[in-house]
């Protein structure tokens, strides 16, 4: 969507955290436990009940603002976000509001093949409120994601349109993906946004809980361009919060914003001030991973990969460790092995993988034998149809790929005397076409190559075959 006036946006990213335990309490965190069976005295805000952090929480925030260049504060601390909502029973939220953890950072994109920074503001660590379940007239509350660990990310406002803030989004699921400590999955609300959208300066509206990267896209640009609209007519945008209406493609307004004082923020009077020490930052540092823009870049300027091939290897953090499983296992082998190898895992593995329904990472063909396989093509022992049917049966059955090779006799067929056989028994047997091939019909060419690979059963090298035949033909000229 573009607009004469300017568009600011900026996010607002709640990633649930995985961690075993809730964020102050010992409670479970299990997604597809019975409704309200994974609560406690702590996370329902019974009076009395005490919070106490839970270390891994603090781990996954360092690690994330570590990655991320954020400046993580050695003292940090925890306020109480009072509001009145069904399915939070305490009556607010612990969070961070005057000191959180991290601060500053950035995380580098790519958009339309432009590499694109975003600016971060801030990451602080809160905890999550339960969930409605809405059933004809009745609601539902489950409390058991109350307490659930968060981390929020809050952007510079430097977004200027849908598809630039859904590439960034895009991306820092990559990441938390990448650093183990999210899950990501929009679809169950470990991946939240908000988007707060204002034109030329102008009052902001924030529009609220978007669960798709396409949602995203849309409801900033339906949201510019209706902004846009009031300006045009000379009207004034109120502040307030909208909802985003798939069905008309249009935002709702939902409520009011609140500003801080709303929440009555105050300090969290049982949880002390949160301390870390810098080698307690260094060890958690230290287990970053390279992040999927590095790995990109790398892919693309050292391995030689191309950028499709590069973005569909680090779209995925499965598919990524695969790849790089198999680049450990090559070796020093020619640089085309790793370009076959990056294309047969886009390709006829991916195919596999599509039509079972099976992630790369759980499916038969193990990077070990993904390798035997591909070296024995490069090598010219097998030719490409038998390697493509000797991946099927690995990933039916998990066989090795020599042990198949052997079994079925599909060793390439390379010795000259033999393929001189097979060309010129081609050769004979279809004199029609070869006078036609003689007179003019160069494109019968491919038909004597098809019928020799035919009579080889696929054995035979292709190359040589195209050799042979090209010299037995023009013999035949004479």
């Amino acid at each position: 969507m573009h607009s004469s006036r300017v568009p600011k946006i900026g996010l607002e990213i709640h990633i649930q955290l995985s961690t075993p335990q809730k964020a102050f309490c010992g409670c479970r965190v299990d997604q597809h436990a019975e409704p309200n069976t994974s609560v406690c005295p702590v996370c329902l805000g019974y009076p009395g009940a005490l919070p106490v952090l839970n270390p891994d929480v603090v781990d996954a925030a360092v690690l994330a603002g570590s990655a991320l260049g954020m400046r993580i504060n050695r003292r940090s601390s925890f306020d109480r976000k009072s509001y009145f909502y069904p399915d939070l029973p305490k009556g607010y939220q612990i969070t961070q509001y005057q000191e959180p953890i991290c601060k500053g950072g950035s995380v580098a994109y790519f958009m339309s093949g432009e590499q694109m920074t975003a600016i971060l503001y801030r990451m602080h660590i809160e905890e999550d409120a339960g969930k409605l379940h809405h059933e004809g007239e009745s609601t539902l509350v489950d409390f058991n994601r109350c307490g659930v660990p968060l981390l929020e990310f809050v952007s510079a406002p430097d977004f200027t349109g849908g598809e630039q803030a859904s590439s960034f989004l895009k991306e820092l699921r990559r990441i938390v993906r990448y650093l183990g400590i999210s899950n990501g999955n929009m679809e169950d609300g470990s991946f939240r946004c908000d988007v707060n959208i204002s034109l030329d300066g102008g009052e902001k509206v924030e529009v609220k809980n978007l669960n798709s990267f396409a949602f995203v896209a849309a409801a900033v640009d339906a949201e510019i361009a209706r902004q846009d609209g009031i300006y045009s007519e000379g009207g004034t945008v109120v502040q307030e919060t909208r909802s985003w209406n798939e069905r008309e493609r249009r935002t709702d307004p939902m409520r009011g914003k609140e500003g801080s004082a709303e929440y009555l923020y105050m300090p969290e009077p049982d949880l002390p001030p949160l301390s870390l020490t810098d080698e307690m930052i260094d060890r958690i540092a230290s287990e970053a991973h390279e992040l999927p823009s590095q790995k990109y870049c790398r892919y693309v300027e050292e391995l030689n990969l191309s950028p499709a091939a590069a973005e569909y290897l680090t779209g995925d953090v499965g598919i990524a460790a695969y790849f790089e499983s198999c680049l450990d296992l090559l070796g020093e082998a020619p640089e085309v092995t790793r370009t076959l190898i990056a294309n047969w895992i886009m390709g006829d593995l991916a195919y596999h993988c599509n039509a079972r329904s099976e992630p790369l990472s759980f499916c038969l063909v193990t990077p070990q034998k993904l390798v035997e396989l591909i070296l024995m093509l490069h090598e010219e022992r097998i030719s490409e149809p038998s390697a493509k049917e000797v991946l099927g049966e690995v990933m039916s059955t998990g066989t090795p790929p020599s042990e198949i090779v052997e079994s079925r006799g599909l060793q390439q067929i390379t010795d000259k005397s033999e393929l001189q056989a097979l060309v010129r028994r081609v050769v004979e047997e279809h004199p029609d076409q070869v006078a036609e091939y003689l007179a003019g019909k160069e494109r019968l060419f491919g038909f004597f190559v098809g019928e020799t690979m035919k009579l080889s059963g696929g054995r035979a090298n292709p190359q040589a075959v195209t050799s042979l035949l090209a010299d037995e033909l023009a013999h035949g000229r004479k």
